[in-house]
């Protein structure tokens, strides 16, 4: 991934004069000293998909074998982003729709780890291109009531959750020291997906990425207008805008759910 510059404030890439894509805008942000980079999507522009498997049943994995996948179909990965935690094996630890299909089922256990502390949540989106983020236990009677152009086309689930009606996760500390790299989902009130991913930094300047606590990046999300949101992942996390963040997907470790735009 390229290093950003140090912008105090949110600058719009020019994603759109190199692939005008309408529904594409990456922006970079220096927020509370860590720096993210935001892609924001506006469901109803472009089609959001998200990724698993491939045409074997195998697991994607990462970026690049899914950049080659589509790419042998005539197609190209604009944008990429980790999806929600996973269990060994790249099996996601909860719910996956995809294409409208459920292939794993929502996970209300009680566990350690990040994806357990509760309320954790679902990041959902509808056949009619709405877009929400509801805590796990809100999501079982919303999914049956959810038919025809309201059914729900994708969902990941993960944890915890960062907002809910713009209220931060309870047990988040301001002052905890955990300062990790990270990345989340979010919607603003604009009905956009928001997607965040902090900046990793570079070994000569390990200070200079995305290292921020829960609760400063539960802020962030309020800071861009969102009222719920909802953490995916760590320090494993990453981004790709195709001609912003590289021409080709970076090198990543492995991931379960990949979400993506392709055109």
């Amino acid at each position: 991934m390229n290093v950003f510059p140090k912008f105090a404030v949110l600058l719009p890439l020019a994603l759109t004069t190199v692939l005008a894509v309408p529904c594409l805008q990456g922006e970079t942000l220096d927020f509370e000293g860590a720096k993210f980079i935001i892609h924001r999507v506006d469901p109803s522009r472009g089609k959001l998909e998200l990724f698993w498997k491939d045409v074997q049943g195998q697991p994607y994995k990462n970026f690049r074998a899914l950049d080659a996948a589509v790419t042998a179909q005539g197609r190209t990965l604009l944008f990429a982003m980790n999806a929600g935690i996973y269990q060994p094996g790249w099996i996601p630890e909860g719910l996956h729709i995809e294409d409208g299909r459920e292939l794993r089922p929502l996970n209300t256990a009680e566990a350690p780890g990040n994806f357990f502390l509760k309320p954790n949540g679902v990041f959902f989106l509808q056949q009619n291109g709405t877009a929400r983020v509801v805590e796990t236990s809100e999501f079982p009677a919303l999914k049956a009531r959810a038919t025809g152009e309201e059914a729900i086309r994708l969902a990941t689930q993960s944890g915890p959750l960062l907002l809910r009606n713009d209220q931060i996760h309870p047990k988040f500390n301001a002052n905890s020291p955990n300062r990790l790299l990270r990345n989340g989902v979010g919607v603003d009130q604009h009905g956009r997906i928001v997607f965040v991913c902090s900046v990793r930094p570079t070994p000569k300047l390990p200070d200079s990425g995305g290292q921020i606590n829960l609760h400063g990046f539960a802020r962030l999300f309020q800071h861009l207008g969102c009222r719920d949101a909802l953490f995916l992942d760590g320090d494993i996390s990453e981004i790709h805008i195709k001609g912003e963040t590289g021409d080709t997907p970076p090198h990543t470790t492995d991931f379960a759910a990949i979400f993506g735009i392709v055109h």
